[in-house]
């Protein structure tokens, strides 16, 4: 997270090293931003989520990582980037704000299940 969060100019620079592209580079320079700021933050969230994740369905719990899914993912993250999109003044900035709230909701949904102890209680036959 912190080398894209202080480095995005060299992350940036690598697809647009080339001198004839140098107005495409600022421009997407400009765009890119706030971008890689909003999924950077993500990235944390998407290490906490994969690793409970895993746990719960290592042990055989799997229709709850379907309706996790389900919910931040159908439910929570594709109807806020609509609605950030195009009924706000974010626009495509919306879409990439509605990446990082669907995992978080993932991941607090998979802490509050792996906290609940129910998955201990799975039986794999």
């Amino acid at each position: 997270m912190i080398d894209v969060f202080f480095f995005f100019v060299v992350i940036v620079f690598f697809f647009f090293n080339d001198t004839a592209t140098t107005e495409i580079y600022t421009l997407s320079l400009h765009d890119a931003l706030p971008i890689l700021h909003i999924v950077s933050f993500g990235y944390i969230l998407f290490a906490i989520m994969f690793a409970f994740n895993g746990i719960i369905r290592g042990v055989g719990d799997t229709m709850i990582q379907l309706l996790i899914t389900v919910i931040s993912l159908i439910i929570l993250r594709v109807p806020l980037a609509y609605f950030l999109a195009n009924h706000t003044l974010l626009k495509e900035t919306g879409i990439w704000i509605a990446l990082p709230a669907g995992v978080f909701v993932a991941t607090v949904l998979n802490i509050i299940y792996y906290l609940s102890g129910r998955w201990k209680r799975k039986i794999i036959l």
